[in-house]
């Protein structure tokens, strides 16, 4: 570790890996006072080298005890090494609808900041800066504010095309297809253009609940998706009607088979029957194509019953040591899944089954 005649502190580590390990990537970090204060420390390193550089403002901080420095080096440690053997998420949260509106009101990483320096006393920040990034927890979950801070860029991207969308432009079409129009950037305004003659324009605060909970998830896919990527949608039925909701489903399995690894949390009945229809529908025999192409199934929405995996909340028994009571204990537990039948949810078929036996008995359960 060296010091300079500026007094700050550099300091070197050398990262071993192989052509896997992120050393071929390009990476740089940087933590700041306040929002627009002076830099703290920045953290780098150049494509192709083994070494890590981490440069901090003041050598005297070198010298004062700290965790914050030793976190922030170690993170940036590990997403250097780690991340090339996880895949890109994006998650698109059950909140994007609000965000879809609020977005340009809403900066998390600001208002985290500014709360923790109002916070934290004056001397003990001057003692320790890096106190602050302890101070910085999240009002919000991580998925939540990671889904903000995306929205608030589209006018950024919007330009961009992602690798999905180069290789699979027939996606874009049927999520366009969804929300009958598309998403633009006009004079720097994002707006929401209809399809037809007319192609009226909305913004975001005049367009539907259903294009608003929907803006995140089709500019992902236009502009950031890639094969191999994770996509994690939280309740993807969020205001849309069962038709379109049976339409998602479908762009699912286009976007499974064009190598996207998709996980979504739902309530939708629609939803999981429709994906049912898809895995029935994949056995491709002489009876099953006719359906297919009775209603009008592309090959590419079809998904091999292999690829799905779906787990239920539902209670167990938890395993004790003892031959007393065993309590019950909240858990996932995984649906079966068969290429003919399809998907079974005990949950959602009771449900329906009950509704059904309701609504037998008020109409023909009376006297005529």
């Amino acid at each position: 570790m060296f010091g300079d005649k500026n007094h700050k502190a550099f300091s070197r580590f050398c990262l071993c890996g192989h052509e896997k390990s992120g050393l071929d990537v390009t990476f740089q970090r940087s933590v700041k006072s306040g929002p627009n204060g002076k830099v703290l420390a920045t953290i780098s390193k150049e494509a192709g080298s083994t070494i890590l550089e981490v440069l901090v403002a003041d050598n005297e901080l070198l010298n004062r005890p700290f965790g914050g420095l030793t976190d922030f080096i170690a993170d940036a440690i590990a997403d250097v090494v780690f991340a090339p053997h996880l895949p890109q998420a994006h998650i698109s949260s059950a909140e994007r609808t609000g965000a879809a509106i609020f977005r340009k009101e809403l900066d998390m990483a600001r208002t985290r900041m500014i709360k923790a320096i109002n916070e934290l006393d004056s001397k003990e920040l001057r003692r320790n800066p890096f106190q602050i990034l302890h101070s910085m927890d999240a009002d919000y979950a991580w998925p939540v504010e990671d889904n903000v801070e995306f929205v608030r860029q589209l006018e950024d991207i919007d330009k961009r095309t992602g690798e999905l969308a180069s290789e699979h432009p027939e996606i874009l079409d049927a999520f366009d297809s969804i929300i009958g129009g598309s998403y633009k950037v006009v004079k720097q305004q994002l707006v929401f253009q209809t399809k037809g003659a007319g192609k009226q324009r909305f913004t975001m605060n005049e367009a539907s609940s259903c294009i608003r909970a929907l803006l995140d998830i089709g500019f992902y896919l236009r502009c950031k998706a890639k094969p191999g990527d994770l996509f994690i949608i939280d309740e993807p039925e969020l205001n849309l009607h069962p038709k379109s909701q049976r339409a998602f489903a479908r762009l699912v399995g286009r976007m499974v088979n064009a190598g996207l690894k998709v996980f979504i949390t739902t309530h939708s009945d629609y939803l999981i029957k429709e994906l049912n229809t898809l895995i029935m529908l994949n056995q491709r025999t002489e009876h099953t194509r006719q359906v297919q192409q009775g209603f009008k199934y592309d090959d590419a929405e079809l998904i091999d019953s292999g690829r799905v995996r779906l787990y239920m909340t539902g209670t167990a028994t938890k395993s004790t040591a003892g031959a007393g009571r065993r309590p019950k204990i909240r858990t996932l537990k995984p649906a079966s899944i068969d290429p003919t039948r399809g998907i079974e949810v005990e949950t959602f078929d009771d449900t329906i089954d009950v509704m059904n036996e309701i609504q037998g008995q008020i109409l023909f359960g009376g006297d005529f």
